[in-house]
């Protein structure tokens, strides 16, 4: 299901103009490339942070506001091609692991792969619909092609 989601939101993204992928409307700090970039760290953080058992914790060394912030080398394809790769990654650290196996986390206590998959598919189809909104506000678009 995750990976359906992401599928079919990162192709229909993929031909946004490209001047409005950064373009914030309404005075609202949310776009479509910090969407895109805040989904490849929640990716990072729940797989390789916790699932992979590197930190306990799905925190960031860096702000989340900076995951919203464009470096002068992004544009939407590096942002959309990041958040691929990440999600094969995750996808690798994943598999192998039944549903229920458990690992640590700081705040919560313990996770299973399943929680993770369950919150992850949260996450992004939350995020999908603010880019549904996103991509109407740019040039119309609405539902799937």
């Amino acid at each position: 299901m995750l990976t359906w989601v992401s599928a079919r939101y990162w192709s229909r993204f993929s031909t946004i103009f490209a001047t409005s992928w950064c373009a914030r409307r309404r005075g609202s700090t949310t776009s479509v490339g910090g969407l895109i970039k805040h989904l490849r760290w929640a990716e990072y953080g729940w797989f390789a942070q916790v699932l992979d058992q590197q930190t306990g914790d799905n925190l960031r060394l860096h702000e989340r506001a900076w995951e919203f912030e464009f470096l002068p080398d992004e544009t939407l394809d590096t942002l959309i091609g990041e958040y691929r790769q990440q999600c094969h990654v995750s996808q690798k650290i994943a598999q192998g692991h039944p549903l229920e196996y458990l690992v640590p986390h700081t705040r919560f206590g313990q996770v299973s792969l399943r929680w993770i998959y369950v919150h992850m598919i949260e996450e992004t189809a939350r995020h999908a619909g603010h880019l549904d909104i996103l991509r109407e506000q740019i040039d119309g678009t609405t539902g799937f092609a």
